[in-house]
């Protein structure tokens, strides 16, 4: 049983219209569409569902299990993250660093693995920040439904509001802006278009180094190396 987002059910469709073209036995995919409160809480709290395996925010995960509890159900969560990546002085900076930025992205930020965290050896720190910086202002934007590599736009106003807000909060803090900022890139004022961002200088305490943005937002924190990981300094 099959419950997509609401929001992006398309998907989700041609993967159904995939495996009965392929000869699955009708009953043994099933996909049903509605809004995550109404019908993610009822299969959750259904007696024959006997696991729930949920992907989303962490606030909706929490839902999933309370729903789940009273039938005593099997429950597995992919929620929100801050995942990093790690930049050595030793490795090949260049391609680490491009790949860093791009991973962060990919798909306009959105998705809950995301590496949107850069934490950076203190010796190469200014050397990853302008490649960073020049792959960031190299990252195109275009439309999504035409061909080539460049983010599209965020799914919807409420999510381009958060990570407007989000943008800001880091300004606020004292993150320094090292591309990117609030606002749509020029020439995609109509839809919920994002400029590829990146924050240097971000301290741990900070809430661009703490929650989920889910948009094209990177956060770079200056380390010290030592026992074969990396101390925030």
């Amino acid at each position: 049983m099959l419950k997509p987002s609401e929001y992006t059910p398309l998907s989700a469709v041609i993967y159904a219209e995939i495996l009965d073209e392929a000869g699955v036995p009708a009953g043994v995919f099933n996909m049903v569409h509605g809004e995550g409160p109404v019908v993610g809480a009822a299969l959750s709290r259904h007696a024959d569902v006997q696991m729930m395996s949920f992907t989303g925010s962490t606030r909706a995960g929490k839902a999933v299990t309370q729903d789940s509890a009273d039938t005593i159900k099997r429950v597995t969560l992919e929620l929100g993250g801050k995942s990093p990546n790690l930049v050595f002085a030793d490795c090949d900076l260049e391609e680490r660093v491009k790949v860093s930025v791009a991973e962060c992205m990919l798909n306009t930020g959105q998705s809950c693995d995301a590496p949107t965290r850069l934490l950076v050896e203190r010796s190469c720190y200014d050397e990853v920040l302008e490649i960073a910086r020049t792959a960031a202002e190299n990252t195109a934007v275009g439309d999504p439904a035409e061909e080539g590599e460049h983010l599209g736009p965020l799914f919807d106003q409420i999510q381009y509001d958060r990570v407007q807000t989000m943008i800001n909060v880091g300004i606020d803090e004292g993150a320094r802006l090292l591309a990117g900022g609030p606002g749509k890139p020029e020439g995609f004022e109509d839809g919920w278009y994002v400029k590829p961002t990146i924050f240097a200088d971000v301290e741990n305490h900070m809430r661009v180094a703490r929650e989920e943005i889910f948009g094209p937002v990177l956060a770079i924190t200056r380390s010290k190396r030592g026992g074969g990981h990396l101390d925030r300094q």
